[in-house]
């Protein structure tokens, strides 16, 4: 099968996936999505989903996003202005209040110039997006093909680090896109022996079974997980993500927990306590690398447990356990780097030249502020 080919939710039962690994993994992952929509299983993912197929390989895409509360993953917007404004709330009140004077009217020249109005490549939906084997002839023939497809819309790939994927980047700013910064992330190298042999990771370890053998905290698997407990799993993770960091991060539902674990698509592992789990983390394998979009913790329980950190353990554990690099995501720099974690900055390769000047002017500006005076403080401040 030559050229690039787009499939959406019309075309479901004659998708031809690819027999491969990772062709498998997208069919199981992506057909209930879009036979149901992205609401049925992501409450704040209202978007228009769509599978790629260029060659054997499969990238799931989203073309634009209805509303004003979208979670990130589906809408510049929300990842460039609305989720700011979630994180400046950790910042000094100086730098709060200058952050403030800068995001107010960029969100009104973001909307006057449709910044949602987007394509977002390999868009799992999730805040890590794993790539599947690609070349440099493909990636720029999926974009030549995205940009006749989708004429007035802006085309972004997202999740593109510059520790796995810096060919990619290189490929698509050769392409013509622009590389516009999203967050910093912290990844763990299979080869690297000596990241378990650092001391926080021995300290985890030691932890961990210490919680276990006193404090009587039982090792739970996603297939011994009951409904109940998958409920309380969509419980930590909310408690989490969207009630300590942001509104705007994908806010999975307990039917999307099941989802990924009756298909096997993600390891979930947990620590049960009385019959309720309060640690849990889910982690997914794609193309010789690991990542966990799953963590959370009961954060009304005693800091001392240190419940986080059998979360954060239980996703390594994951990478450990393939064999593979670990993609350990963003935040908490310091604490994943004294864990054997090397910290990359990670971008969107956004091609918008072709669009009117309206539509580009606020990439532009995007672009210089995440570029220009994003990157260098978080890398001042180890964010």
């Amino acid at each position: 099968m030559n050229g690039v080919f787009f499939y959406s939710s019309k075309d479901i039962d004659s998708i031809p996936w690819p027999k491969t690994e990772e062709g498998d993994y997208a069919k199981k992952y992506l057909e209930p999505l879009l036979r149901e929509g992205t609401k049925s299983f992501i409450k704040n993912v209202d978007t228009d989903l769509y599978i790629l197929i260029c060659d054997q390989v499969v990238l799931p895409f989203t073309v634009g996003s209805r509303g004003y509360d979208n979670s990130y993953v589906c809408a510049p917007i929300s990842h460039y202005i609305e989720y700011t404004y979630d994180e400046i709330r950790h910042l000094g009140k100086l730098n709060q209040l200058f952050s403030k004077m800068i995001l107010a009217p960029l969100r009104t020249i973001c909307w006057w110039g449709k910044l949602n109005q987007c394509v977002m490549v390999n868009n799992w939906l999730l805040s890590t997006n794993l790539y599947p084997p690609l070349n440099k002839n493909q990636s720029q023939r999926i974009l030549k093909a995205l940009l006749k497809k989708f004429p007035h819309y802006a085309v972004m790939f997202r999740s593109i680090d510059l520790g796995l994927r810096k060919q990619l980047h290189d490929w698509l700013k050769d392409a013509g896109c622009k590389m516009i910064f999203s967050r910093r992330v912290h990844i763990m190298d299979k080869d690297d022996k000596k990241a378990w042999q650092k001391r926080d990771v021995k300290s985890d370890l030691k932890h961990k079974k210490r919680m276990e053998e006193k404090e009587s905290y039982q090792f739970v698997g996603g297939k011994e997980m009951s409904e109940e407990d998958l409920e309380r799993v969509t419980e930590l993770y909310r408690i989490l993500y969207v009630g300590k960091y942001s509104a705007f991060n994908p806010q999975f539902s307990t039917r999307f927990m099941k989802h990924v674990r009756d298909k096997k698509l993600w390891n979930i592992v947990g620590h049960k306590k009385s019959g309720r789990i309060d640690s849990v983390s889910g982690t997914f394998h794609i193309n010789g690398v690991v990542t966990g979009p799953l963590a959370g913790y009961d954060t009304e329980l005693p800091e001392e447990l240190g419940l986080y950190r059998l979360a954060y353990l239980g996703m390594i554990e994951g990478g450990k356990r393939y064999k593979a690099v670990t993609n350990c995501s963003a935040g908490v720099a310091r604490y994943k780097q004294l864990r054997g974690c090397r910290s990359f900055l990670e971008f969107n390769g956004v091609m918008f030249r072709h669009l009117s000047l309206r539509q580009k002017i606020p990439w532009w500006v995007i672009g210089t502020i995440a570029n220009k005076i994003v990157i260098p403080f978080m890398l001042k401040k180890n964010l």
